[in-house]
């Protein structure tokens, strides 16, 4: 599987989750991990399964599409500090 889902969205608690081929959300690896150490609750990955997110290749693809939305969102927060800090000196 070279492409594990059609499209990627982050759900309103903030969990990411892949939609695979066949319409399943199924959330993201590092998603799930940081919901869990964030609210002290398991259980985050529990989701209505087909099966696709158990291939090897997909939870890879889905590790590091994990990692690339973080680090977009750590860029997005930077830039937002920047702005505040330009309008508040």
């Amino acid at each position: 599987m070279s492409d594990p889902w059609v499209k990627t969205i982050r759900r309103e608690t903030g969990l990411i989750e892949h939609i695979c081929e066949h319409g399943v959300g199924h959330p993201a690896i590092g998603s799930v991990d940081w919901m869990n150490k964030q609210t002290d609750q398991d259980g985050w990955g529990i989701h209505g399964c087909d099966g696709c997110c158990h291939d090897k290749d997909w939870q890879l693809a889905s590790l590091r599409d994990s990692v690339v939305i973080a680090n977009d969102l750590i860029i997005q927060h930077q830039e937002y500090i920047k702005r505040l800090e330009g309008e508040i000196k």
